[in-house]
Formats: structure tokens, sequence, C-alpha cells
């Protein structure tokens, strides 16, 4: 995993990007997802950015996501994704961790309030679980 910090190594830069190319999670049920992605923090505007690029069939389809800053600090820079459901009513909620100290990014997904709710049980039960971004190739 490299992080790339603009400017000086310093807490009040007002941008960090990092890279990587595979979400590898904690949770041995669940499987890795290969995908390019590019994650943009930008303190000014209170935004991170979750750039997602994986193979699908014969194509490549790429995501965008947004996340709120909630904190950044000295220490890491975390924000909560933005969803299309009300406040409240999420089945999932995730949240990005760029620790600075090991220069590495978390995404934690957790159930969200409505996660009990037929609709949001209807595919799988939303659970905790841990992806941590790892750099390497593509595998596609």
């Amino acid at each position: 995993m490299t992080l790339c910090w603009y400017g000086a190594e310093d807490v009040s830069d007002a941008q960090v990007t990092a890279y990587g190319n595979r979400w590898v999670p904690q949770d041995k049920d669940e499987k890795p997802s290969e995908s390019i992605t590019e994650v943009r923090c930008l303190k000014d505007y209170k935004l991170c950015i979750l750039a997602r690029n994986q193979k699908v069939l014969d194509g490549s389809q790429t995501n965008i996501d947004l996340y709120r800053i909630a904190e950044w600090s000295s220490v890491q820079i975390r924000a909560i994704g933005e969803r299309d459901f009300p406040r409240g009513k999420e089945c999932e909620i995730d949240t990005l961790l760029l620790n600075r100290v090991e220069g590495s990014v978390s995404m934690l997904s957790t159930p969200g309030p409505a996660a009990a709710t037929q609709a949001c049980t209807f595919l799988m039960k939303p659970k905790t679980v841990v992806y941590k971004l790892e750099i390497g190739p593509p595998k596609f």
C-alpha cells in the first residue's frame, strides 16, 4: 500500500491520495475484491472520493463513491460513506480509515439502522466486515 501525501508530509496538507489493487477482508468467509482503486481525500471540502475499476464479464466497471470526512488528525482520516437511503434507513454504513501511522487504508462495513428489515436482508443480511487495501498489480 502506498500513500501519497501532497506536499510535505504534514497533517496540515489539504489533500491525501492512496492507491491499491485489492481489497482483502479480515473475515475469511468473505472473498477479496480485485479492483484498481484510488482514494483521494480533500480536507477543505471535508470529502473523500473512492474510485474503483474492476473486471466484469468481458469488460470493466468503474464505481465512484463519496465519503464525508468525520475526522482529520495526525493519526488518521475517517470518512463516512454517502448512500441513496435517507438517514436512519441505511442497510449498511461504510467507513474509510486512512491510517497515517501505518500508511494503510481500510474499509469498515457495518450494519445500518435498517439492517434487519426485509428490504436489507433480501439478498444477504448485512454484517460487520473490515477490508484492507493492498498494493499490487491487477490480476485481470
